[in-house]
């Protein structure tokens, strides 16, 4: 028995050497392997549940809790149990288990606590989850992970000032860590702090869900080398549709000084951007061969290059597309303002849960007898499909490639989008459009609610409250209202 014992706690020590290091696999491995010897070991369980709670490994962790129910009793089965159904979104039923959490030690309470405040962000409880945060910090101040998760919740409920105070707190208790550079960034960005902000925005290529592509080609580390050098600044890969369109000011601007470079951007954009600029030369990933290039750099990386400090020394462009057919393209009606709209983006993107709009909450414009609607995007949720083929007066423009869809934009009275490629599309080409913003908005609209410095057609109509659109509708109905009335009754 003491052999066994003591080959247990042999094994048990190198899992423990193997956690240190966050290798969770062999971690694993070897508690499950010490597990066998020794199973009634709490230690040993303990471990086991942290692992599968890191990993939200859901099907072991339900499986080691069924298991070893005769630990019931623990902090570590109740907080692996409330994980468990947290992890399965029964958000109500984690939160019930982490009030029967009663335990004095620092630690315990501390993850009890992360788990409530996770529980109630997703359960929209905002200011519950604020102040437990506070509690945290009141509880253990030291801890640099406890103002980085602050200062991270901050920002995502759009409060950007307060959460850099938290972030640059947890700076000066520990130089670095994963996730903190980048959300410096993405506020000082958010900010209009440019420099600071843009001088950070390459870490997120240390994302493993981030891949840098054409790293056999050199990468550009100074503008200056563009010169007597052919250049790849790619886009597909850094960011969606979107923010290529976004990024292409930088480029157009560039190409004002150097004429050897060729921009790489999705297979749907490629026609629409070729007009950029006559010094770019505009491909698609196919098109690529590496071999013709000396340098390459990501398109989200350049204005760090360009080290600029106002915005307003990269100016705006328009983007002049030709049109072959001056013919009107799309079915307007003569005695109604015809609308052009986009209510959601795409849904596997973390933000889109705040930046999307369900249907159902365009349906009193939708259904009145002023307008005539347009779907400008391609998406069509399973979910909302019935209550769109209800509408009729909703023309769906929704197969239409980026380029046609971008040729016949200009007939329609006005454009109606949130946070989606196509609201970048209207501004690039220079069409009066309504961008509808969540408070916590992308960092590229930065605190603005009316006007952006990207394009001087889009005005914004922005959220008052976090995660409430009351205000956005009443907004958009008055000025639906007025293009209505200026048309028809001048």
């Amino acid at each position: 028995m003491k052999n066994i014992f003591e080959k247990s706690k042999k094994i048990f020590l190198e899992a423990v050497n193997y956690l240190v290091k966050e290798d969770f696999i062999n971690a694993e491995k070897k508690f499950l392997e010490s597990y066998k010897l020794t199973p009634d070991r709490i230690s040993i369980v303990s471990n086991l549940i942290q692992i599968y709670i890191k990993q939200k490994n859901i099907n072991q962790l339900d499986d080691f809790l069924k298991l070893n129910d005769n630990f019931k009793d623990t902090f570590d089965y109740k907080i692996g149990l409330g994980f468990l159904k947290f992890f399965k979104r029964k958000y109500n039923e984690s939160l019930k288990i982490c009030e029967e959490i009663n335990s004095e030690n620092l630690k315990q309470k501390i993850q009890t606590l992360n788990l409530r405040i996770k529980n109630l962000e997703e359960i929209n409880e905002f200011e519950q989850a604020l102040q437990l945060y506070k509690k945290i910090l009141s509880l253990e101040e030291g801890n640099h992970i406890n103002y980085y998760n602050f200062g991270t919740f901050l920002f995502k409920i759009g409060k950007p000032e307060e959460s850099l105070i938290n972030l640059y707190k947890a700076l000066k208790i520990k130089k670095n860590f994963p996730g903190l550079f980048w959300n410096i960034s993405l506020c000082e960005l958010k900010l209009k702090n440019f420099r600071k902000g843009f001088s950070n925005y390459n870490i997120r290529w240390k994302n493993e869900n981030n891949k840098k592509k054409y790293q056999s080609i050199k990468e550009l580390k100074n503008l200056k080398d563009i010169e007597n050098s052919k250049v790849l600044i790619w886009g597909d890969g850094d960011g969606g549709y979107g923010d290529n369109i976004l990024f292409s000011r930088f480029l157009n601007y560039i190409s004002k000084e150097y004429n050897n470079i060729t921009f790489c951007t999705y297979g749907g954009l490629t026609e629409l951007l070729r007009s950029l600029s006559k010094n770019i030369k505009v491909i698609s990933t196919e098109q690529v061969n590496v071999k013709d290039y000396d340098f390459q750099i990501p398109l989200g990386d350049i204005p760090n290059l360009l080290n600029f400090q106002k915005f307003e020394e990269i100016p705006y462009y328009k983007l002049s597309i030709e049109n072959d057919n001056k013919e009107k393209k799309l079915n307007l009606s003569k005695k109604k303002l015809n609308v052009g709209f986009a209510w959601c983006g795409n849904p596997n993107l973390p933000i889109d849960v705040y930046r999307s709009i369900p249907l159902k909450r365009f349906n009193k414009i939708i259904n009145s007898e002023n307008y005539k609607f347009f779907k400008l995007q391609t998406l069509l949720k399973p979910e909302e499909k019935k209550e769109f083929y209800s509408y009729n007066s909703v023309e769906d423009l929704g197969d239409k490639s980026f380029y046609d869809l971008a040729k016949c934009l200009n007939e329609l009275d006005i454009i109606v989008s949130v946070d989606t490629s196509i609201i970048h599309l209207c501004g690039i080409l220079n069409i009066k459009a309504y961008l509808l913003l969540n408070y916590n908005n992308f960092w590229t609209w930065f605190l603005d609610k009316k006007d952006t410095l990207w394009y001087p057609s889009i005005k914004i109509i922005k959220q008052k409250k976090f995660n409430d659109w009351s205000y956005v509708f009443e907004k958009l109905e008055l000025e639906l209202e007025n293009l209505y009335n200026n048309k028809f009754k001048p």
